[in-house]
């Protein structure tokens, strides 16, 4: 999506006509229930855009889910209604399958962030291109033997 969306193309996006009213309510419950309750939200520019993010602790461990809004024809508000929605549904999923079917650090291990501020996933996207090389070396180990 490189061109901005029209009105009409953006109320068929997910979220556009949310009306809930307290996602930051929300997503306080939904942590305090996986007893996560050291969190932030926060909103600014990223890229030319509107962003949030999401950051809390888990087992004092800092992970952040970041989302900008969509480049389209709605209002600020609206805009940011829907990123925040959005987010919410998104953490609601991998919180909800954490508990019977994988530990909850591993389904959050992309927003895992490091010392440098980025993420596990946001080091690994922008080092795409040396992955197999890193597989390899994994694999083989320190001393050239696999």
């Amino acid at each position: 999506m490189s061109e901005k969306l029209t009105r009409s193309e953006w109320t068929r996006t997910p979220y556009a006509k949310t009306t809930a009213a307290n996602t930051h309510g929300d997503v306080k419950r939904l942590l305090a229930k996986y007893e996560i309750t050291d969190w932030q939200w926060t909103s600014g520019q990223m890229n030319g855009r509107q962003a949030v993010q999401l950051r809390f602790a888990y087992q004092g461990a800092p992970y952040t889910i970041t989302a900008r809004v969509l480049d389209a024809d709605a209002s600020d508000e609206e805009l940011l209604r829907q990123v925040e929605r959005a987010v919410f549904h998104y953490l609601k999923s991998l919180v909800e399958i954490s508990g019977p079917f994988f530990p909850l650090s591993q389904v959050l291990a992309t927003h895992l962030q490091l010392e440098d501020g980025q993420t596990v996933g946001q080091l690994v996207e922008a080092n795409r291109d040396a992955l197999p090389a890193i597989r390899q070396k994994l694999l083989i180990g320190p001393g050239g033997e696999s």
